[in-house]
């Protein structure tokens, strides 16, 4: 879903795991996950408050959400942890 608050998103480059590539789109709050061949929408995950893409770790797309890390199954998109982190302004997985 589109809302006015996209200046509150960083430009977060979409991650190609496997067959699959994971985005976020400025003024979009959802995540998707695309098959890396055909493009297709595999799943998308609704989140208000996403502002950008962590990374992958330990079969899990981390995203960050207004002070707040989600890890993610990259399977279908479930929620499969949340930790509250007060100090997260900006964070980058690097590896």
């Amino acid at each position: 879903s589109q809302d006015d608050e996209w200046l509150n998103q960083a430009h977060s480059p979409p991650l190609v795991y496997e067959n699959s590539v994971f985005a976020t789109q400025a003024g979009v709050r959802d995540v998707e996950c695309l098959d890396l061949e055909t493009g297709r929408l595999k799943w998308q995950r609704p989140m208000p408050d996403v502002t950008r893409l962590i990374g992958i770790a330990e079969g899990r797309l981390l995203v960050a959400a207004d002070k707040t890390l989600i890890a993610l199954d990259l399977a279908k998109g479930e929620p499969v942890w949340t930790r509250a982190v007060p100090g997260l302004q900006w964070a980058v997985g690097l590896g």
